[in-house]
């Protein structure tokens, strides 16, 4: 997908309501570890830790002294009842969609289950089916470079390099109104989808005819294998089966197509060059895959149901020999270089390597979980193993039989910060290494940055609007500045960073390094002003930091370690005190108006899972009461705006809400999978949940301040037929039958942009939003067929303006020989317009419209009259007039003005004062007055 886009900034006076409104705020965006956020005015950056900024928090020590445990919530919204909000919508990374309410894809999110290799390209396809993409894989590199949303299951992969497509067999999508499978054809070098062929049936497998350029499909659900003719992207016929079948291969050596069917337990052969069916060979028991091999004329059939490797010889299609195996093998691939037959086994998360020629299993080779897939790339000699319940493709050396890597398909969004200046949120995914932006207005991506490796936090800094990413496994931090949407630097710190903590009464970011020795484990500091490392503060404990936080109140960090809360002053640059955590790995918030604490963890010392969250004084640093909420806690955050603290649970999958000024859970929420990292938008409106499990960001909005989406959904339109709707200056595209604009509350008007041959009924309305989801019907209807009505005219001077008027309404004008109307069928009154000194011969009639185009002639003449005469005189005056040219016309005029002066004195001189006498001059014939008319 574009990920160009313009950068819109806040109004100046918005940002500063903005400001004032969150002025000594802190915002928490928690993962594994949290990063926070404080406003205040920017500091020069020294390069020893300067003290607080005066005037906005005070100093440490005087604000401290008088800190008080709980107070200052008397202005925050109540909380009572459902005021906690609920999530209103679910943002699915894989897809890039956005959904109502709360939404939980397939676990991980992906489940892979087939691929193919483009070898001409150096890619990998592979059908995710707990997704409904493919993933596009760089095999040079062996990163994911992108992901093709389909409409359906994808359940088969193959391409076509003539054509250069890839060719993707879907199961039916009921909830798409879909109720049979199709053929999607991609464009292999662009990912554009270029066409959709409906199948009647629900596919299982397909294979590609190189001989004859079709495509043939098995069918699960039917006894026959439609034929697809990618020339003309339809299907061109089908071959009738006796059963229904579950694989199918094509054999180049004799250009013939071998389906098995898992029903009746037999291979049918069908010839590829007139489509007949010219055998059926019985083989083992339900066999689920097959595989042939160029050059060998034999063929291979996985017979899952009785743990056997069937050979067929093609030449004369008779079953020569079989393979036991130890397992039910159901995904085939052959190396005919190697001379080497691979067989899946699903349960046993393995692959045997057969020798074809001695028959014999040679040897084993470990993989993912749940391999159900196989692809070989002759180009480079991999074989690539789709692991459906590990979410990723293992690559084995064909010929060493060794695995050689691992690709990982699954998104794991670990962390998200938001960005206020710009209303963009920014999400960290540790598993791609990258960091996602957001427009946190229509949740639509717009742009990627690679990062360092295994990111596992963000933190924003609103001085220099640049996003903080901790990059654990490279051991640096990435600034990506989010006013130019460019890579500011990379700043190398100590080993494995796994915390992040912004104060911006320093503007400075505090990275926790996780990785060091015992006893060494140190904070970096680094100058938001230049993005330099500064200086260290010590934290004194044997155990790294996960969680870091800054509390503005006291002016001390917080660091969460394994068996302790550490609490370090970064002016003295010492270990201020230390509080005892029976708890394994805290996480951290702040509540920045009362200055207290929050820590929960993930586990016990016991090594069980843990619902507790403490609240701690600040200016005591004791634990001032413990609260039960839900187990295996993953993430916090304090939304300071509301005054609710919100808490992640992984094994839970919900969100417990903490009133923490009253010290009470008062209320849970359902969320995605393995929820992680969550963030606010500093306004009480918004908490961001990024559900590591389930690839999804779960969207919690709170009522009356908070977004909703609403939700135009259409019917019918063709399927895949783009459609938009504008609202509130968003404007938002699909090919889906429905689309999500969030709103917050009010009423807001939308217009539905027109799409060709179909008229929209509203296409233009409003819609209220009232702290709850909205929704919208849009119906499109075909217009009738229109007919173009070709007028064509003579007689006319060249660029001379005329019109016509079809029917009542219609009225076309022209400067040309013709003009044409659009009209459906019927009988129709038509007129043409007058047009200077002209007119048409045919001035009214009417014409019959009847399902095709229509011509009608028109022919003009000149006619006679000059300042309004008629008549043949007036022609003759005209005509004399144009004999004359210039000289004349100006003769002509002048003896006219005269006669015209002449009528005048003989009616009498008129009143007032006489005209002046004409002086005496030689006579001018111009000038001699015509006698007055008789």
């Amino acid at each position: 997908m574009s990920e160009h886009r313009q950068h819109g900034r806040v109004p100046a006076i918005l940002l500063v309501l903005l400001l004032g409104a969150s002025m000594g705020v802190t915002l928490t965006a928690a993962t594994h570890p949290e990063a926070t956020h404080v406003d205040s005015p920017t500091f020069d950056g020294a390069t020893n830790l300067p003290p607080p900024a005066a005037g906005v928090f005070g100093t440490a020590s005087a604000v401290a002294s008088t800190s008080a445990v709980g107070s200052s919530f008397s202005a925050r919204p109540a909380t009572s009842g459902p005021g906690y909000g609920s999530v209103a919508e679910t943002l699915d990374f894989i897809n890039d969609t956005l959904l109502h309410g709360n939404f939980t894809s397939v676990e991980d999110g992906v489940e892979p289950m087939q691929a193919a290799a483009d070898v001409a390209h150096g890619v990998l396809f592979v059908a995710d089916a707990g997704s409904s993409t493919v993933s596009v894989v760089n095999t040079t590199n062996g990163t994911v470079t992108g992901r093709i949303v389909l409409t359906g299951v994808p359940v088969a992969l193959t391409v076509d390099p003539a054509l250069n497509e890839l060719l993707v067999v879907t199961t039916p999508a009921p909830a798409l109104g879909e109720d049979s499978g199709n053929v999607t054809v991609i464009v292999a070098t662009t990912d554009d989808v270029s066409a959709h062929i409906p199948l009647n049936g629900t596919p299982d497998a397909a294979t590609f005819d190189s001989a004859t350029g079709n495509l043939y499909v098995s069918l699960e659900d039917a006894a026959d294998v439609p034929v697809v003719n990618l020339t003309t992207d339809s299907v061109q016929t089908s071959v009738p089966l006796d059963y229904p079948s579950a694989a199918i291969a094509y054999d180049p050596t004799n250009g013939e197509i071998y389906v098995a069917s898992d029903v009746s337990s037999n291979v049918s052969v069908i010839q590829g060059s007139n489509n007949s069916l010219v055998a059926v060979l019985g083989v083992g028991s339900e066999p689920d895959g097959i595989q042939t091999l160029a050059g060998t004329n034999f063929v291979y059939v996985a017979d899952r149901g009785a743990d056997l490797l069937t050979i067929l010889d093609g030449s004369d299609n008779e079953v020569v020999s079989s393979v036991p195996l130890s397992f039910g093998p159901n995904a085939l691939a052959a190396d005919s270089a190697v001379g080497l037959v691979f067989a899946v086994n699903t349960t046993g998360n393995d692959m045997a390597a057969i020798n074809y020629r001695t028959q014999t299993v040679i040897t084993t080779t470990g993989v993912g979980i749940g391999p159900t897939g196989l692809a070989f790339d002759s180009a480079n000699g991999d074989l690539y193993v789709a692991d459906s319940s590990s979410d990723n493709v293992t690559v084995v050396d064909a010929a060493a039989r060794t695995t050689t890597g691992t690709i990982q398909l699954g998104l794991v969004p670990v962390a998200s910060a938001y960005d206020r200046a710009a209303n963009e949120l920014g999400v960290v995914f540790s598993d791609e290494n990258s960091l996602w932006i957001y427009n946190a207005t229509t949740d639509v991506r717009i742009l990627s940055l690679a990062v360092g490796i295994d990111p596992v936090a963000v933190a924003y800094d609103l001085k220099n609007e640049c996003f903080y990413v901790a990059n654990d496994g490279s051991s640096s931090v990435t600034v990506f500045n989010g006013s130019t949407d460019a890579l500011a630097t990379t700043v190398p710190v100590a080993s494995g960073p796994d915390a992040l903590a912004y104060a911006s009464a320093y503007d400075y970011i505090f990275v926790a390094d996780g990785n060091l020795a015992p006893a060494t484990s140190a904070i970096t500091e680094i100058d938001g002003a230049n993005n330099q490392v500064v200086g260290t503060l010590p934290v004194g404990s044997d155990d790294p930091v996960s969680s870091l936080v800054y509390d503005a109140t006291n002016g001390n960090l917080y660091a969460g370690a394994a068996h302790s809360i550490v609490v370090v002053d970064p002016t003295s640059r010492a270990v201020v005190s230390s509080i005892h955590d029976d708890q394994n790995a805290s996480i951290l918030a702040v509540d920045p108006t009362s200055g207290e604490v929050l820590a929960s963890s993930r586990l016990n010392l016991l090594g069980g899972f843990n619902g507790n969250l403490s609240i701690i004084d600040p200016a005591t640093n004791q634990v001032l009461t413990n609260l039960s909420i839900a187990d295996c806690t993953s993430g916090i955050d304090f939304d300071s705006q509301v005054g609710l603290a919100y808490v992640s649970s992984a094994c839970t999958n919900v969100v417990s809400v903490v009133n923490v000024s009253e010290a009470t859970v008062v209320g849970t929420l359902s969320v995605g999978v393995d929820p992680a990292g969550i963030s606010d938008d500093g306004a009480g409106g918004q908490v961001f949940v990024t559900d590591t499990g389930s690839a999804t960001l779960s969207i919690v909005t709170l009522p009356n301040i908070g977004r909703y989406p609403v939700e135009f959904s259409e019917h019918g339109l063709p399927s895949a037929q783009s459609w938009t709707v504008t609202m509130s200056g968003h404007q938002v595209s699909s090919t889906a039958t429905s689309l999500v604009i969030v709103e917050p509350d009010g009423t807001f008007q939308f217009n539905v942009t027109a799409v060709a041959g179909y008229a929209a009924t509203p296409n233009a309305s409003s819609v209220s939003v009232q702290d709850a989801f909205a929704s919208v019907t849009i119906a499109f209807a075909p217009l009738p067929p229109t007919y173009a009505v070709l007028f064509q005219e003579t007689g006319l001077p060249s660029g001379a303006n005329w019109s016509v008027l079809w029917g009542s309404s219609k009225n076309v004008t022209s400067d040309g020989t013709s003009l044409t109307i659009d009209s459906g069928n019927g009988t129709f009154a038509w007129t043409v317009s007058t047009v200077a000194g002209y007119a048409a011969t045919t001035l009214k009639s009417s014409a019959t419209v009847a399902g095709a185009p229509l011509t009608i002639n028109l022919t003009f003449q000149a006619t006679n009259s000059v300042s309004g005469s008629t008549g043949a005189s007036g022609l003759a005056a005209y005509g004399a007039v144009v004999g004359y040219g210039i000289a004349g016309v100006a003769a002509l005029v002048g003896a006219v003005a005269g006669a015209a002066l002449g009528r005048g004195r003989a009616r009498g001189p008129s009143s007032g004062t006489p005209p002046p006498e004409p002086v005496a001059s030689a006579p001018d014939a111009s000038a001699v007055e015509p006698p007055p008319p008789a």
